[in-house]
Order: structure tokens, then C-alpha cells, then sequence
């Protein structure tokens, strides 16, 4: 049951590339669909590191029972979140702004380099934008409304069909939506609350920043940095994997703890005996 596209793209992250690998990956399906007369109701979107939390068949159940709810994290676009900043920043300054965090740390005498740069690109941001639409203004006119939130997701076949329709029937703004900043982050759900089924979708807070789907991620600990990334799961997180309300997870790898694997597929094994 395993498939490969026929032709590859390479991704990038924060970048236009990983909604084109969906694409890729979508059309793939439809045409497995014809090829083996058979139909998907759910697409579901995992990346290399994602693992099983939960048994196969306990998800295909809640599926069918749940169906047709999209199981996607969406919150509305306000001027007070983290979304405005995706769609009212300049590219140029806004990789300015990230070199400026990477360079400068957060402590000692850099940190006031830091401040400083950081003034000076949002004082550049500004000026740009007094003379040059953002991203939000181009597709405000177009009367989209933004969301956004975790970039994975499982949608239903009605969905997946209205999101695949609407890219031939609005080429111009979803164009600018793509080119926009982390659109992997926010063009699924955008796309999503303006489908036929839209209000079967759990909306966040406008405040929210807590990850509100199935694949859960591990940002934060407080016996560990943060990152800005997921911390890799180890064998130590396996009680909290087992109780966490997901029904997959990431990031895993095997070179740093293999061990995890085996505790979850014991654990899911068991599982099915118990259902049984």
C-alpha cells in the first residue's frame, strides 16, 4: 500500500515548496483512486519524523465516526497575533530581522546590537509598507479571510476537492498566498474556512498558541531550552506520549532513541488486544 509520485520537488522550509509537495501528493492520490477503484474520505499529512500514537484501527474508527470533520489547527487572523506578522512583513527585512536574532543572542552587550538592528528593520518595515501593499492588503481586497495554525493536518475528501477546484478558480490570490511567509502554516486553514463544511471546524482563541490537532509536537519542557523547534522524543517522554490527546507525534529518530519505538509498538499492540 505504499505509493511514490511520479515526479519529486524538493521543500523548503517557510516556503511556497511545501504546499506544492501537497499538491504533488494529492494528485497522486486521486490518480491511485482511479487506478484501484477505490475512494479516500480523509487525507492525512505526516512528515518523515512523525510516528503512531494510537492504533490504526482506533483511528480509522474515530474517522468514520467523526467524518466529515476536519481535524485541522485554525485560528483567526488578528493584528494582535502571530498570523499578522506572516502577512505584513517584508521578505527582504523580514530575513534581515531573522539574521539579526541568530547573530545577537539575548544576552551580555550583544543584546543591545540586538535591540538596535531590530529597530532599525522594523523602522525599514514601516517605510516599505507606507509605499508598498503587503501581502494582507493584496488579499483582503480579494475578500479572503486569514487563519492559520499547525501544518499538520487530516481533511476530508470534501475539502481536499474544494481546495484542489479553488487553485484553478482563483489563480491571482491564491498566488499571493503561496508567497506569502510560511504558507504550510496557514494556507490549509484559510482554504479550509472558506469550504462548503466550514463549521465543523474547532476555531482557536485569536491569543491561541497552543498546537490544537492530532500530531502533537513537544516545544516546550521545563527542565529543557526552548528551541523554536520540536525536541526529539526519547524513551523518557513515553508516559506522556501514551496520555497525550494525539493520535500521532513528532519528532522521532531512531539514532537518538530507538528504544521509544519499541515502547509505543508494544503499547499499541496491546491496544488492539484490548479493543478486541
Amino acid at each position: 500500500g505504499v505509493y511514490f509520485t511520479k515526479n519529486r520537488l524538493g521543500g523548503e522550509l517557510d516556503t511556497k515548496s511545501l504546499v506544492e509537495i501537497v499538491f504533488l501528493l494529492i494528485k497522486r492520490v486521486k490518480e491511485i483512486e482511479k487506478e484501484e477503484k477505490i475512494h479516500f474520505d480523509y487525507y492525512l499529512l505526516l512528515s518523515g519524523q512523525d510516528y503512531l500514537t494510537k492504533p490504526i484501527c482506533y483511528i480509522n474508527a474515530q474517522l468514520k465516526k467523526s467524518y466529515p470533520k476536519p481535524f485541522i489547527d485554525c485560528t483567526p487572523y488578528d493584528k494582535s497575533n502571530w498570523i499578522y506578522y506572516k502577512f505584513n512583513s517584508i521578505f527582504g527585512i523580514r530575513n534581515f530581522q531573522s539574521w539579526v536574532s541568530e547573530k545577537f543572542p539575548k544576552k551580555g552587550i550583544r543584546h543591545l546590537f540586538r535591540l538596535f538592528f531590530r529597530g532599525v528593520g522594523i523602522m525599514a518595515e514601516k517605510i516599505v509598507q507606507f509605499f508598498h501593499k503587503t501581502d494582507y492588503d493584496y488579499i483582503k481586497k480579494k475578500g479572503v479571510t486569514l487563519y492559520g495554525g499547525s501544518a499538520w493536518w487530516i481533511l476530508p475528501d470534501i475539502v481536499i476537492d474544494f481546495i484542489m477546484q479553488e487553485r484553478v478558480n482563483n489563480a491571482d490570490w491564491f498566488k499571493c498566498l503561496l508567497n506569502s511567509y510560511t504558507p504550510e502554516e496557514t494556507f490549509f486553514q484559510t482554504l479550509s474556512m472558506r469550504s462548503p463544511i466550514k463549521e465543523l471546524i474547532e476555531l482557536n482563541p485569536i491569543d491561541w498558541v497552543a498546537q490544537n490537532c492530532k500530531t502533537w509536537a513537544y516545544f516546550s519542557d521545563i527542565d529543557k531550552p526552548f528551541k523554536g523547534h520540536p525536541y526529539i522524543f526519547t524513551e523518557n517522554e513515553y508516559n506522556k506520549l501514551i496520555k497525550k490527546d494525539c493520535w500521532i507525534a513528532r519528532k522521532f529518530d531512531i539514532t537518538i532513541s530507538s528504544k521509544i519505538f519499541d515502547l509505543l509498538d508494544k503499547y499499541m499492540e496491546n491496544a488492539i488486544k484490548w479493543s478486541k
